[in-house]
């Protein structure tokens, strides 16, 4: 799917990324493609605010998304699909908590999620991906903004 990405003569990369593995890498060069692709075209700034989806996972749907049987290549299947789909993938590491977070952001000019972002939260930085993979395919409904957290949303 990605076979061009692999003949990429050199592309930046972290320590603390390098060392996570074939996905993170396969990441980071999607990511780095994304950007050379973007930035050869027409440049414009975008104005618009990100309006994010707070999904705070249920016990239950923690304990289904440890259960989920999703291999690593079929997640970064599922995200190339966002990706080249007009999805933005941003990874950050917090020190405050010792947690890395993955935010998602649609931004295809006709999705009906543009502008719109969700995030996951892990201690590794390949489940904090899992996690908003998880979040965008399996929780969220189609439209994004029409998700209703369990129990409700009008307290809390």
């Amino acid at each position: 799917m990605f076979d061009c990405l692999l003949a990429l003569p050199s592309y930046p990369r972290t320590q603390c990324l390098s060392a996570e593995g074939r996905a993170t890498e396969f990441l980071i060069r999607v990511s780095y493609f994304q950007a050379r692709f973007n930035m050869a075209g027409k440049q414009k700034k975008e104005t618009w605010q990100t309006e994010w989806i707070h999904v705070e996972m249920t016990p239950e749907q923690k304990g289904e998304y440890r259960a989920w049987d999703l291999e690593d290549d079929d997640v970064i299947e599922l995200l190339g699909g966002m990706l080249s789909g007009g999805h933005k993938l941003t990874c950050n590491y917090n020190q405050t908590n010792s947690t890395y977070q993955a935010s998602l952001i649609c931004n295809g000019e006709k999705e009906a999620n543009t502008g719109k972002g969700v995030s996951g939260y892990a201690a590794e930085l390949r489940d904090a991906i899992r996690v908003v993979v998880y979040k965008t395919a399996v929780i969220l409904p189609d439209v994004w903004e029409e998700y209703t957290p369990p129990g409700g949303n009008d307290i809390g």
